[in-house]
């Protein structure tokens, strides 16, 4: 969007890159809100043992969004938290997306990795992973996905009807199927 490809809405998986639309002056401040939660799980492949985050050791059988991709930055701010990140980042996989993090766990190339929980879902109900653990909520991190009508929307009340919908009837059925909870 920044480079000029057309949006009239942005949804993010990363306030930070909510921010940063505002900064840039793609987002309006005023025309931007928290829309979704989600949660950063921890999952194993059905193989693999029950494991606990706090008794990750270091990062040989672990599978983690890169620092440039919203989970990775999540779960990095979370092990730095606990004092395992150093230990983690030495051995761990850094994958560009969540899905090649969740594939790479349910094939078996990683018994463990840090995702979504929305992102989990589809392979749990295939039988492939399990959910092991999460972040705790009052470790204060929270995954939080801002929506916002852009500056250069082409057609804004057609961006603000489409905001409407993603919020209510089917659609919010969907989107809390998957596994979101809408920001109140």
């Amino acid at each position: 969007m920044k480079e000029g490809a057309p949006a009239d809405l942005f949804i993010s998986a990363s306030q930070k890159w909510m921010k940063k639309s505002v900064e840039d002056g793609i987002v309006d401040e005023a025309d931007q809100r928290p829309f979704l939660n989600n949660e950063v799980v921890m999952i194993r492949n059905i193989k693999a043992a029950d494991m606990k985050l706090a008794d990750i050791k270091d990062g040989k059988d672990l599978s983690l969004g890169a620092e440039s991709v919203p989970v990775g930055g999540y779960t990095k701010k979370y092990f730095e938290q606990t004092k395992q990140w150093d230990a983690i980042a030495k051995d761990a996989s850094f994958e560009p997306k969540v899905t090649d993090v969740v594939q790479k766990v349910a094939e078996g190339a990683r018994n463990y990795g840090l995702v979504y929980q929305t992102d989990a879902n589809s392979e749990i109900k295939k039988g492939t992973i399990a959910v092991c653990d999460k972040i705790p909520e009052d470790s204060g991190i929270q995954v939080i996905y801002p929506i916002g009508i852009t500056k250069k929307a082409e057609n804004r009340k057609a961006a603000e009807a489409f905001e409407a919908f993603l919020s209510e009837g089917t659609a919010r059925d969907v989107l809390e199927d998957v596994g979101f909870v809408y920001v109140k």
